[in-house]
């Protein structure tokens, strides 16, 4: 039995959705353009916008937003008493990706021209910004925004980069690969920063394949390869375990073996998933 059901008032499905650590705030897009935020103890939105739902992020404790434009190729930054941005950002072309540091201090965004930008969430001027050449799929950052972690298109420099946040050039890349199926759909960091992983294929491609590293080394400590084109991936927080969804299948993994990683796969549709910070609980999201 649901505790609260969040009413869009729209005969659209919702877009992906997002929580605060303390339950208290929920962040939804709808796909008629719309962007909502909710109070947990309101079925009510507090407000909605228009133009902000197609890729959009939330700080752990709710209080900053940011979300891009559909098709404007900004990006808007807000707190969550608001429906005004704080400030707007254009990036000069379609936004393919955003990211917010859980403390709500750091900001990354990436367009389809391949161009990473680093903001501090008090500034709509960019701390740095780099260049990939290749387009950016997918990107996930740090806690405190010291890392982040960026995944491409397939290609002859596509694959997975590291950033630091002090400098806007790469840490390290690994080049997965040229075929359809070596595009980077998903990455994720553990909360303490010693692990990354990387999903491919999405749902353009398969097999897909999952890459996990050590934040030191581009080499993958392992590697597993799945059906199906990976859609969603998580980590626990301390990288132990490792849950990994697509369209015909959900996958659990103790990352600590390398050999053979996998614990349990089930055959469900599981396009979106997430896992406890603990790693004993696991929520996928999918069509039936």
């Amino acid at each position: 039995m649901p505790i609260q059901i969040y009413d869009l008032n729209t005969i659209n499905p919702p877009h992906g959705v997002k929580i605060s650590s303390d339950g208290n705030f929920i962040l939804t897009g709808s796909v008629d353009n719309k962007l909502f935020l909710f109070n947990k103890s309101s079925s009510k939105p507090m407000w909605n916008i228009s133009n902000y739902y197609y890729h959009f992020d939330m700080s752990a404790d709710g209080t900053y937003i940011v979300g891009s434009g559909g098709g404007d190729q900004s990006i808007h930054v807000l707190k969550n008493y608001n429906s005004t941005p704080l400030w707007s950002c254009n990036i000069n072309e379609s936004v393919y990706s955003v990211a917010i540091s859980s403390d709500g201090k750091y900001i990354v965004a990436a367009n389809r021209d391949g161009n990473i930008f680093l903001f501090n969430t008090s500034s709509s001027k960019p701390l740095w910004n780099y260049s990939i050449g290749i387009i950016v799929r997918t990107l996930a950052i740090s806690y405190d925004g010291e890392y982040i972690v960026a995944g491409t298109n397939n290609g002859a420099i596509g694959g997975t980069y590291l950033f630091n946040k002090s400098g806007g050039t790469p840490m390290w890349h690994h080049h997965i690969g040229i075929q359809t199926a070596d595009l980077v759909w998903c990455v994720k960091l553990s909360n303490d920063s010693n692990y990354i992983v990387a999903g491919t294929g999405g749902l353009f491609a398969a097999p897909g394949r999952i890459f996990f590293y050590n934040i030191l080394n581009p080499t993958p400590l392992w590697s597993y390869t799945v059906l199906e084109g990976i859609t969603s991936l998580a980590l626990s927080s301390d990288g132990r375990y490792c849950v990994e969804g697509d369209q015909t299948k959900l996958y659990f993994f103790n990352t600590a073996y390398a050999i053979n990683p996998l614990i349990w796969s089930n055959t469900q549709n599981a396009v979106s998933v997430d896992i406890t910070s603990n790693g004993n609980y696991i929520i996928a999201g999918g069509v039936d």
